[in-house]
């Protein structure tokens, strides 16, 4: 075998440009699937990090249509009456934690608040210190936290001595009990604080907080036998409380693929086209591998005359196709390496797990498998051919044609058909995505996105939990952002539905005409600010917007135009009243205004029914400020405004301010990540594709050399010599487009989930990837067809 390798290095040495066409192919199908394995692996197969992961399951509840956060009561009752789980617990994780600089700003970090059973259920324990315990769950005790081993390096530069420290958090004075391990950080939680006394909104059964929930399976249970139990015990509930329950159902996930959520069918979709793109790079170097078995006959047959058994040169091309495959493979883990990082910077591309994505030993183990494999495949395959080509007949042969036999030129045209039809499938998914994203952009949110500027705000609970401190910030914060010349309008909202964190969809009900307990329908709700609808463009409809004379008394409401035709139809909705259930502030609510309508669920998603309060009668410490630029980019003053912020108050922490137009993109920003990189993928198929087939007609010349000169002797004009070729190329392409036009029809149905606007067979996108494909494959093939057209007839037939 050393002998058989030191050939093989020898051999590809000797034909340089075939061994860096072979390498470079493999290294680009290997390394781009081996960084979409990194992350299938990574984000979809690698266990979480906590003990016996497989047995931990995310739980649900909602209403057929509707997902909620889980009722606290519920969970109660679940965890009583359940036989299939060691133990729940429930958490919460929309808490925003303010933390002081050095230099005496404020920073926000990511919180939760959490049952200390969280921490047993998944089994972590502290790497330093200790995780806080049932006793300090009590609202007497002093307030303690666990903090993730990131904040603790990032923010407390890794001291040991911070723990059993108290340190300020949120103006409290915050015992750090200890630091988890590493690689876990929960829920991207970085610190967790035990869940202390709840409000009576949280304590009412007909309420979905934001809480979510996580069990461990007993043993000999699986998810099946769990789901029936939750199942009778969400039916028990129905029964007993219809007015909060009805109709309302449990939902079982395993936790790993909770964490995966929505990234999971973009990222099989996408290593689907990874594999697609190796699949042709294979057959790629299959073809220079054919060629070059086929060109290297007469010496096969000169070594099996001379004795060499049909093993000996099956290990000759083995080793030749190994060798290829460790250079590749080599070439390949350098490219996944770049690559991995490079797809952290894709549009749109919000992976889960994303700080666990890296090359390892067990992806490094995928490369070389997959190098091994495909090396073997396509070197036997020609090796195979040639050994069994007939001795006496190759040897009779000579020249340029030696070894050319019809079976070499069918494999060739399967090869090349093959390519074709995998390409036709990635590069109609790439126009067809790009064709949904144009529709997508063009698509009316309802108001002016352009030069609009979101600026979430965290303000401490200690400093800011008086609703009258919180008006009087509001007043000061306008007129402080409003003094600027860049700035066009400013208004408050919370939740601000197209980019903040959360939406607030409370079940409303009308007094004049009460929906049927427990079929109460939900209504998007914000609390605004008078100048809210200004800034934003909403135009309104019908009534009047909210003025000073809402800051006392009652509390007014707007709706928008779908509330209104669809709770009011024919009628007139002003003067008509409003209740949202469970929250005291907002009953009885009179409908002063119509707006138009906004997506709020986000840009794939139709017009919901949305209310809007004034923000003075709910203020709130989370808000987000909404500036409008009068010209030019709104993110040029997100330094301006953190400045008046701090001006105002230091102790407000201010979060990334954004474009809003950029938000709005977010909400299909998997689209564009997935576009984006079958686009590549296309592309890059598409280049391999053509120089396969300019390879193969490059060849067919070649061996043709006589044919041609004979029909050019015989009168054959270089134009007819150009159409042969160049029509003759064309045979394999047609055949391979028919199949994968063909392979279009089962995959329709798994596009279409990811189209907006257009179907799997829209006829511009089916049309676009014909004219690329037939205009690409005529250019590949002609410039060896002009080649031939230029061949001397007598030097042709002289050299035959």
């Amino acid at each position: 075998m050393i002998h058989d390798f030191t050939h093989a290095i020898r051999a590809l040495t000797a034909r340089r440009g075939f061994t860096a066409a072979a390498v470079a192919t493999l290294a680009l199908g290997i390394g781009a699937n081996t960084a979409i394995f990194t992350v299938v692996y990574a984000v979809l197969l690698k266990p979480l990090p906590y003990a016996a992961p497989d047995r931990l399951v995310r739980i649900t509840e909602g209403r057929p249509g509707i997902s909620l956060n889980v009722s606290y009561p519920n969970f109660l009752d679940w965890r009583a009456r359940n036989h299939v789980f060691d133990d729940l617990a429930i958490f919460n994780t929309f808490n925003r934690v303010v933390l002081p600089t050095a230099e005496g700003a404020s920073v926000i970090v990511p919180g939760g608040t959490t049952e200390a059973r969280l921490f047993t259920v998944m089994g972590i324990s502290a790497a330093r210190g200790r995780v806080f315990t049932d006793a300090e769950q009590q609202p007497s005790t002093p307030i303690v936290a666990v903090i993730s081993d990131r904040l603790w390096r990032t923010r407390y530069g890794g001291d040991p001595s911070v723990i059993g420290r108290a340190v300020r958090m949120d103006e409290d004075q915050v015992t750090i009990a200890g630091v988890m391990p590493p690689e876990v950080r929960p829920f991207d939680v970085d610190i967790w604080f035990p869940m202390r006394q709840l409000s009576p909104m949280q304590l009412d059964r007909g309420n979905h907080p934001g809480f979510a929930v996580v069990a461990r399976l007993r043993d000999g249970i699986d998810l099946a036998a769990a789901q029936r139990d939750m199942s009778a015990i969400a039916a028990s509930l129905a029964r007993e409380y219809p007015a909060s329950n009805r109709d309302m159902g449990v939902f079982l996930r395993p936790l790993l693929d909770s964490v995966a959520g929505r990234a999971r069918p973009m990222i099989l979709l996408v290593a689907a086209a990874a594999g697609v793109l190796l699949l042709i790079a294979c057959a790629n170097v299959a073809h220079l591998l054919v060629a070059r078995g086929l060109r290297r006959a007469r010496e096969t047959s000169i070594r099996a005359a001379l004795g060499a058994s049909r093993w000996r040169l099956l290990r000759l091309f083995f080793a030749e196709g190994l060798t290829l495959g460790i250079a590749g493979a080599t070439a390949g883990l350098l490219l996944a390496a770049w690559s991995v990082r490079a797809l952290r910077g894709v549009p749109g591309l919000a992976l889960p797990r994303a700080g666990e994505i890296a090359i390892d030993p067990f992806v490094v183990g995928f490369a070389a498998l997959l190098a091994v494999v495909t090396s073997v495949l396509f070197a036997l395959a020609p090796s195979l051919h040639a050994s069994k080509a007939d001795l006496m007949d190759v040897l009779r042969q000579s020249g340029s044609g030696a070894g050319a036999r019809t079976g070499g030129v069918r494999l060739r045209s399967v090869l090349v058909g093959g390519e074709v039809a995998l390409l036709v499938v990635l590069l109609a998914a790439a126009l067809l995505m790009q064709r949904s994203l144009a529709r997508l952009a063009a698509v009316d949110p309802g108001f002016h996105a352009d030069g609009l500027l979101a600026v979430p705000l965290v303000q401490p609970q200690s400093r800011y939990g008086d609703p009258d401190v919180l008006r009087s910030f509001e007043r000061t914060l306008a007129e402080s952002v409003g003094a600027s010349a860049a700035v066009d309008g400013t208004a408050l909202a919370w939740p601000f539905a197209y980019g903040g964190d959360f939406s607030w969809s409370p079940n409303i009900n009308l007094p004049e005409r009460p929906f049927e307990p427990g079929r109460e329908p939900p209504a998007q709700a914000s609390a605004v600010t008078p100048a809210y609808f200004a800034t934003l463009g909403i135009p309104l409809i019908r009534g009047r917007l909210f003025g000073p004379q809402d800051r006392a008394g009652g509390t007014p409401v707007i709706v928008n135009q779908t509330f209104a035709s669809r709770f009011f139809s024919g009628e007139d909705p002003i003067g008509k009243r409003v209740s949202a259930l469970q929250i005291p502030e907002m009953q009885e609510m009179p409908i002063v205004g119509v707006v138009g309508d906004t997506r709020r669920g986000g840009m794939l998603r139709g017009f919901t029914p949305e209310i809007y309060i004034p923000y003075d009668r709910f203020p709130q410490s989370s808000p987000t400020l909404v500036v409008r630029a009068t010209a030019g980019d709104p993110l040029r003053l997100a330094s301006d405004i953190a400045a008046r912020v701090g001006g105002i108050d230091r102790t407000i922490a201010v979060r990334s301010p954004r474009r809003v137009s950029d938000e709005l993109a977010s909400s299909y920003g998997d689209r564009r990540a997935m576009s984006w990189l079958l686009s590549v993928f296309a592309m890059l198929a598409l280049g391999l594709t053509l120089v396969g087939i300019g390879s193969i007609v490059s060849f067919t010349v070649a061996q043709r050399t006589a044919e041609i000169g004979i029909r050019m002797a015989l009168g054959a004009d270089r134009g007819g010599v150009v159409r042969l070729v160049v029509f003759g190329a064309l045979g394999p392409v047609a055949a391979g487009a028919a199949a994968g036009f063909a392979a279009l029809g089962p995959l329709s149905r798994l596009l279409q989930s990811y189209l907006f606007g257009v179907s799997a067979f829209d006829p511009a996108a089916l049309a676009g990837t014909c004219a690329v494909l037939l205009t690409g494959a005529a250019a590949a093939a002609y410039l060896p067809a002009r080649q031939a057209a230029g061949i001397d007839p007598l030097m042709a037939m002289r050299r035959e």
